[in-house]
């Protein structure tokens, strides 16, 4: 009976170790791709830790998650607030990228959290390069030095606005319905 079980527990262990698609592109519109690219130079070595809070379809929902950035790789650990592990990604920039999920993640595109975290922290010129579109275009504008807002258009439609705050980043994808909020937990 004892081994019966740890055949099934270790079947299921290697049942939530899946690949997730070499996948170097997201459709942040019908008509704009966006290529997900290495971190720049400056985060590599860069560890954050950051509370987010996603709304969608009147609902919130909370996650912790610790980011690493290294070279060719960004690193994720989740987990809820209560202290759940939810998953681990690994995401490589030049090879098939890993996830391990603790708890199922219905309908969430994993690419699309890396895209997320690229557009509040890439800077400006490498998400323009990374644009995919003959008429998209990014708008940066700054308040002060730390605080800035991006507008991310096609045409006259606005897709996306980003708003960096002090400690928090808040993104709202206007075509898809979505609202991200990041708040900033690691020490300086």
């Amino acid at each position: 009976m004892k081994l019966k079980y740890l055949i099934s527990v270790f079947l299921f262990l290697l049942s939530a170790c899946v690949s997730v698609p070499t996948q170097r592109q997201v459709q942040l519109s019908d008509n704009v791709s966006f290529n997900l690219s290495s971190p720049p130079a400056e985060l590599i070595g860069v560890i954050h830790t950051h509370l987010i809070d996603v709304q969608f379809n009147n609902e919130t929902k909370s996650l912790i998650a610790q980011v690493e950035y290294a070279k060719n790789k960004i690193s994720i650990a989740a987990m809820s607030v209560s202290g759940i592990p939810l998953f681990d990604l690994i995401w490589f920039d030049n090879k098939t990228s890993e996830i391990t999920q603790y708890m199922p993640l219905p309908g969430i595109d994993l690419n699309y959290i890396v895209a997320d975290l690229q557009w509040v922290n890439w800077p400006l010129k490498q998400l323009k390069a990374s644009l995919i579109s003959d008429a998209a275009f990014v708008i940066q504008t700054a308040a002060l030095k730390s605080d800035w807002q991006r507008k991310l258009m096609y045409q006259d439609t606005l897709i996306m606005h980003i708003e960096k705050k002090n400690k928090q980043y808040f993104l709202h994808h206007k075509l898809r319905n979505y609202q991200i909020t990041i708040t900033d937990l690691s020490e300086d």
